[in-house]
């Protein structure tokens, strides 16, 4: 069975479990490993971020901010990226091969966040760095900056399907942060210094200004960002599904001239090179 969301078709085994670029974290141990590492520090700057706001005695207003909520996202995300890395091996172990088979519902969840995780974290990265920013902040650079580093590097590595069909998934989890921001406002709500808003620049004590932001950010920039972040996903996509079909190609093409020499060694196929017996 395959999915299909704005693609022709989903390996989800080839999608989501293994990496496509062959450096180094090209086998299952080495990125199962990878993604562990890289869970663990999106963890650490998550625990920080939390502690940092326990030890002034202002943990209710952590789970106001933008950045808070698209950090946990991303966490999750990580957390089941992990799992299915380690899961694809009982599914290569299971099959002999790379195959369609139904996908999990983790998997499924797994894309959701990332959908929402990977574009989210970019935006917040940049409206800090355009607007927010005021003076230097470990933390804010960890929370505003550090955690994009998991985010590249997972993209490289794994260029998932991003359908553009998904970017529905962002534009929803934006208007409902708006919507919470208003929400708050409405009810009395302040900031850690007891400001009326959340965030300056979307203060709804000027209803026209803020709004007029939010409806333009909603209607026209968050489209033409999903816009170019499938662009940037599709060609990354379309590279990794290259260089896996070229080297398989070569692969086939190897074995065929051996059998034509009558050597008797075989050429490994790229599962078995993926997932090796020993390492």
């Amino acid at each position: 069975t395959q999915s299909t969301w704005g693609m022709s078709s989903v390996n989800w085994i080839q999608d989501f479990g293994v990496p496509v670029n062959h450096f180094f974290f090209n086998k299952w141990k080495r990125f199962l490993l990878l993604r562990i590492f890289m869970t663990v520090f999106i963890g650490l700057i998550w625990a920080v971020s939390v502690l940092d706001y326990v030890f002034q005695g202002i943990l209710p207003y952590w789970f106001i901010f933008f950045t808070h909520w698209t950090l946990t996202i991303e966490l999750i995300y990580f957390i089941f990226a992990t799992y299915t890395t380690f899961k694809s091996r009982n599914w290569i172990r299971d099959y002999g091969q790379i195959t369609s088979q139904k996908m999990p519902r983790y998997v499924s969840i797994m894309w959701f966040l990332r959908s929402i995780s990977f574009p989210g974290i970019v935006i917040v990265v940049v409206l800090y760095w355009t607007l927010g920013f005021t003076t230097f902040d470990e933390i804010k650079l960890a929370t505003h900056g550090l955690d994009l580093i998991p985010v590249l590097i997972d993209s490289f590595y794994n260029p998932i399907s991003s359908p553009l069909l998904h970017g529905v998934y962002l534009l929803l989890y934006c208007d409902l942060y708006s919507l919470f921001t208003w929400v708050y406002y409405r009810l009395g709500g302040t900031d850690q210094f007891g400001n009326h808003y959340i965030y300056a620049k979307l203060d709804w004590s000027n209803p026209d200004i803020t709004g007029k932001m939010f409806f333009f950010a909603i209607v026209i920039g968050i489209p033409i960002f999903n816009i170019v972040y499938w662009w940037i996903s599709f060609v990354r996509r379309q590279r990794a599904l290259w260089y896996i079909n070229h080297s398989q190609s070569h692969a086939a093409t190897t074995k065929a001239k051996s059998i034509k020499k009558g050597h008797s060694q075989t050429i490994p196929k790229t599962e078995a090179e993926f997932f090796p017996e020993k390492e």
